[in-house]
């Protein structure tokens, strides 16, 4: 009877132990033979695989799929990456051809520079929202471009939202006159007639020309030696030529173009308090960054 007893008991272990592996193995087969479907663009693939793409992969093909579908001139599937939320706007149409009547094509072959970028994630109910804003420079036949996007790659709310939701490409004078858009997609080209502009530190500005003046990087430091405000500076040297105040900094960037040995672009940078004038620091900075390895203010 013991032996019985055994036996019954080592064939249900067996069973036990033989489906868990055979579970497992279902298991394993099915999920091998789920395959992803073919999407004609990763939008598409955003709206039908919620919560695949990873927020860096988004980045990349947002930028890449903008830039190829506008060079290749092809309206309908630069159009078709853009959230349904903006592309049933009734203004959506005409904000695509007049992108395309101003648009310089061959972005999509440049080197990008990145700027930088911000995004953010809501999760609320079993609900979840990634979404993403980049920002990009590019060196284009002579002329440096400003192109701007922000997208949302995953909202499990409201799927219309997802997609491209703004799009800009501007050159150098449009982005310096910082205009606001109420457009959703955009391309501005200035010329200039309309505006004087520098790219310093990687950004547009105005720039007031100084044909007059000549200052060397070693007399701008004796001259930030002797000064300690900004109202100070500008009777040794005149007026900066660019003032920028950003509506969310107390202080205010001036920047004054300096004589460089080789005549590369050369800017001192200096940031002071707008209604004090008081200057909190300075760096040096050429067309396209800061130089953190040159002084201009000595820590005192």
């Amino acid at each position: 009877m013991k032996k019985v007893c055994a036996f019954i008991m080592a064939c249900a272990l067996l069973f036990v132990f033989s489906g868990c592996r055979a579970a497992d193995l279902l298991s394993g087969f099915l999920s091998s033979g789920k395959q992803k479907a073919e999407y004609d663009n990763p939008v598409d693939e955003w709206r039908n695989e919620q919560g695949y793409a990873s927020e860096s992969e988004a980045r990349k093909n947002a930028i890449n799929w903008l830039l190829s579908t506008a060079d290749s001139g092809d309206r309908s599937a630069f159009a078709g990456l853009f959230a349904q939320v903006i592309a049933n706007k009734e203004s959506f149409s005409a904000q695509v051809d007049s992108f395309f009547e101003a648009y310089p094509k061959g972005f999509s072959e440049c080197e990008l520079n990145r700027l930088g970028g911000t995004g953010g994630s809501s999760f609320e109910y079993g609900d979840v929202e990634h979404h993403w804003t980049d920002s990009y420079t590019c060196f284009l036949d002579g002329e440096w471009y400003y192109i701007h996007l922000s997208f949302c790659y995953q909202n499990t709310k409201a799927p219309d939202e997802v997609g491209i939701t703004f799009f800009s490409v501007e050159n150098l004078e449009a982005f310096a006159l910082d205009e606001s858009y109420s457009e959703d997609v955009v391309c501005r080209i200035a010329d200039e007639s309309q505006v004087t502009a520098r790219l310093i530190n990687g950004r547009g500005f105005v720039f007031e020309p100084s044909p007059e003046r000549s200052v060397t990087l070693e007399q701008m430091q004796d001259y930030l030696e002797k000064c300690d405000n900004m109202q100070e500076l500008t009777q040794l040297i005149g007026e900066p030529n660019v003032t920028k105040k950003y509506s969310n900094a107390t202080g205010c960037d001036y920047y004054y173009e300096l004589a460089s040995d080789d005549g590369s672009p050369l800017y001192a940078y200096i940031v002071a308090g707008y209604l004090s004038g008081e200057i909190y620091f300075g760096h040096v900075c050429s067309d396209e960054k800061i130089l953190y390895n040159v002084t201009l203010i000595e820590d005192s």
